[in-house]
């Protein structure tokens, strides 16, 4: 049932134009057990690397980690940024993530291991490509998660 389920999503998603006029922006909520260094250490050079060159910054300096956006740029509905935050609690963290759909968002998809696992107590990934949002809600966050 839960197979037919995700199915059902993944053909509406293929259905679904992601060139949306209003609905730019995808969200996706990773909740990963703290052991899961991997998928964390993926996640946020991707991220990092994406941001940098749609800055035209380097991934290693100093200056994307106190990158503030203009307004403008946080108003720009074109910017391919990948912005979001991460909670930690000692045991796990929760990363809600925000981007483009079918672009940036869809690079970090592409990138984080899920490897056709199931969610679990140690790694959920939350995300309905057919899903989308008007604007950025995070772009204060700045350009590293």
């Amino acid at each position: 049932a839960v197979q037919a389920v995700a199915d059902k999503l993944q053909q509406e998603a293929e259905e679904v134009s992601l060139d949306c006029k209003y609905e730019r922006f995808g969200r996706i909520v990773l909740v990963v057990d703290e052991k899961e260094t991997a998928v964390i250490q993926v996640v946020m050079r991707t991220v990092r690397a994406h941001n940098a060159k749609v800055l035209g910054l380097s991934a290693a300096s100093v200056q994307l980690d106190t990158h503030e956006l203009t307004p403008e740029q946080k108003a720009d509905p074109h910017l391919d940024l990948v912005t979001g935050f991460v909670l930690l609690d000692g045991q796990a963290r929760l990363m809600v993530i925000e981007g483009l759909r079918g672009r940036g968002l869809e690079a970090l998809l592409e990138a984080v291991p899920r490897n056709g696992r199931p969610n679990s107590s140690e790694f959920k990934l939350l995300h309905n490509p057919a899903l989308g949002f008007n604007e950025r809600l995070y772009g204060d966050f700045g350009a590293t998660l």
